[in-house]
């Protein structure tokens, strides 16, 4: 999901890329960053398996990430913010340690 972050920004001036962590019932994976607007068609198809917006990419990435999150009970968001530009949300259930 990073990467994806970096592939984005290339031909941002100045590229900008955060993470936030946070806990609580869940853990919750957000990265944002300051790449340009996506088109609707692009976020359609984002996590779908063989589907890339990338020019020598295989769409196995974030289909990959989607599908072992949905295994262990969690799930991977893809939304945009007020200017239209994407950021992504794992969650996934906390893990309570056993004795």
């Amino acid at each position: 999901m990073l990467k994806n972050a970096a592939d984005a920004c290339t031909e941002v001036k100045k590229p900008e890329i955060t993470v936030e962590l946070t806990e609580d019932s869940r853990v919750e994976l957000k990265i944002f960053d300051n790449a340009p607007e996506i088109d609707e068609e692009t976020f359609k198809n984002l996590g779908t398996l063989f589907k890339s917006s990338k020019q020598n990419g295989l769409g196995l990435g974030l289909a990959i990430v989607k599908r072992v999150a949905e295994a262990n009970g969690g799930r991977l968001e893809f939304q945009k913010d007020e200017a239209g530009r994407l950021f992504v949300i794992l969650s996934l259930p906390k893990f309570e340690e056993r004795n």
